[in-house]
């Protein structure tokens, strides 16, 4: 029989535990703010989220504005941990670290739930449907809280049409976040046709209106301080955020041929890059991952992936009925994976490893919904206010 001495374990430290049980050390970190404060600030969100129910005085600290907002600044580029995308108007996620679930987006808007419309560095803007101009929702799924924008002044709604709706979020720059509207709009129906952007900034609470000299158009993505639009003319268009200023850079003669919308399979942020994913045909069995060069301002061919692999694991799909939801880099800088949509599951593709895991089911049948720029939208923990 074993001596009971080696069967004694520690007991573990909790909010409700005597002092008797606390070791001097934890009971000096526990009082000390400052301390508990700095330790909190290396610690991910995840974590912090279970703390609060420690003791009223950790809860104190982690939802205090001030906290949170140091913490976004400390940690600016929160891993991807799952996504969230429609299967004919139905909310979904899928988590990218085993079965877990992400947070729901437990909101209602003059009774309607909004619809998610992008998301950037676990932050996501959504729009609520409304009889007049749409309202405008930043919400954190994390923290569970959300702010309504203001409407946006200016033009009647029937005069204009939204051609994308972006959140521009970068903490390690600044807290605050900014919401830009891109449409075309008509002065009256006799006039031609023109392009606006409406930029919203958290700090100030206040709309300006910038007409810039290019019109944006295809797919567009917040990246680098700017939002990326796909160009078809050998031109990448980007508009800078802080600057309020449009940029056209025109791509060498060398650099792969953008397709059309149509083919482009996914664009998008990844592991700090601008990735473009495109096939050239709907039944082509194979697709290029691209990334944008910001030192030689063209596009670079990365891997040119062989569906077929992927059809060998699952004789029941289709080549054509691949959806790509997301790419995510590893650690290792040409260690690339890609969520994918197939009929009936969401798997992930280790394109170095030639490796697949299945990360969920799917209704049979069920087809996702596609608004102008993807199929999914990322969620990484944050603390980040609203």
């Amino acid at each position: 029989m074993a001596d009971n001495a080696s069967n004694k374990r520690p007991k573990a430290i909790t909010g409700g535990g005597t002092a008797s049980e606390i070791s001097p050390v934890a009971e000096l970190i526990s009082s000390n703010a400052d301390l508990l404060t700095e330790i909190f600030l290396r610690l991910p969100a995840k974590s912090l989220l279970r703390f609060k129910s420690v003791s009223k005085h950790w809860l104190s600290l982690i939802t205090h504005s001030q906290f949170s907002t140091c913490h976004s600044i400390r940690n600016p580029r929160p891993s991807i941990s799952g996504l969230y995308f429609y299967t004919h108007g139905r909310l979904e996620s899928v988590s990218l670290h085993g079965r877990q679930s992400l947070p729901s987006l437990a909101i209602a808007v003059n009774g309607s739930k909004p619809r998610i419309l992008h998301s950037c560095n676990g932050l996501l803007l959504c729009k609520a449907s409304s009889r007049r101009e749409p309202i405008y929702i930043v919400c954190n799924p994390t923290t569970q809280k959300y702010k309504l924008v203001p409407k946006p002044t200016g033009l009647s709604y029937r005069l204009y049409v939204r051609r994308g709706a972006y959140l521009a979020f970068d903490p390690s720059k600044s807290p605050h976040y900014k919401v830009v509207l891109g449409s075309r709009y008509s002065a009256s129906k006799r006039e031609p046709w023109c392009f606006e952007i409406d930029m919203y900034d958290s700090e100030t609470g206040n709309w300006k209106k910038i007409l810039p000299p290019s019109t944006c158009c295809g797919r567009g993505v917040f990246w680098n301080g700017a939002i990326h639009w796909l160009s078809y003319k050998k031109v990448l268009l980007r508009f800078e955020v802080d600057a309020e200023k449009m940029v056209a850079l025109p791509l060498p003669r060398r650099s792969p041929r953008i397709l059309p919308q149509n083919r482009v399979k996914y664009f998008g942020e990844c592991g700090g890059g601008l990735i473009l994913i495109q096939t050239r045909s709907l039944k082509d069995t194979r697709f290029a991952i691209l990334e944008w060069g910001s030192d030689t301002n063209r596009w670079i061919v990365k891997y040119l992936v062989k569906c077929r692999t992927i059809v060998s694991v699952f004789p029941e799909m289709r080549f054509f009925e691949i959806y790509v939801l997301c790419v995510v880099k590893s650690e290792e800088k040409e260690d690339y994976k890609l969520v994918l949509a197939i009929p009936g599951k969401v798997i992930s593709y280790n394109l170095k490893c030639n490796t697949m895991d299945v990360l969920r089911d799917l209704v049979p049948g069920a087809l996702l919904d596609h608004d102008e720029n993807c199929y999914a939208y990322p969620f990484a923990e944050t603390l980040s206010p609203v």
